[in-house]
């Protein structure tokens, strides 16, 4: 079996850091764009993978200037604070996820289980197992579906994609022959 590599350059200054785990919940993949403005699209891999890749680079933690954040989910919005209180990034998310980033009872809300005779259970199983999102998180703007963010010589072109959750997007990469898809399983196990 080939090794699997916690990340991956998949076009001319697109990595892919891959979450640990095989990138199995409650990791995922994160798309770094090096570029005149270091992008790191979601932020759900682990920080060590995150900050090994950036070295790699020739880059620290610091030097992130954007966080964007594809849902609210725990495994994507996941580091997303840690990184922007050591950098001061910008975060991005859809309008309709900032809530669910910005509180715990935002997230709670969104996923719908405030209520739930399971909810003490899964809040404290949260709370033990991935402390970083019961906090606050800082969001400073809004993507708009289909108009691109600008990294540089790179692009990510939001595309609103609702249905995993409300504010799901994934992001065409200079164009659309590139999307960088969470949370869609494009084989017959899917959609999600």
């Amino acid at each position: 079996m080939s090794e699997y590599e916690s990340h991956i350059e998949i076009e001319k200054n697109i990595h892919l850091i891959r979450g640990k785990n095989r990138s199995r919940f409650p990791e995922a993949n994160t798309i770094l764009i090096d570029d005149e403005i270091l992008t790191l699209v979601d932020a759900g891999s682990s920080l060590e993978n995150i900050e090994a890749t950036l070295k790699d680079l020739g880059h620290s933690l610091s030097d992130i200037d954007r966080v964007v954040l594809s849902h609210f989910h725990i495994d994507h919005k996941g580091y997303a604070e840690e990184i922007r209180k050591v950098s001061e990034c910008e975060i991005l998310c859809h309008h309709l996820s900032e809530k669910g980033i910005r509180t715990f009872e935002g997230l709670v809300e969104l996923i719908g289980i405030s209520g739930s005779e399971y909810y003490e259970e899964w809040k404290t199983f949260v709370e033990n197992w991935r402390k970083h999102v019961v906090t606050n998180y800082h969001v400073d703007g809004n993507f708009r579906d289909g108009v691109p963010i600008d990294c540089g010589e790179n692009q990510l072109i939001p595309i609103h994609l609702p249905g995993h959750t409300i504010d799901h997007t994934g992001f065409g990469i200079n164009g659309l022959d590139l999307l960088f898809l969470v949370d869609i399983d494009l084989t017959g196990f899917g959609p999600w």
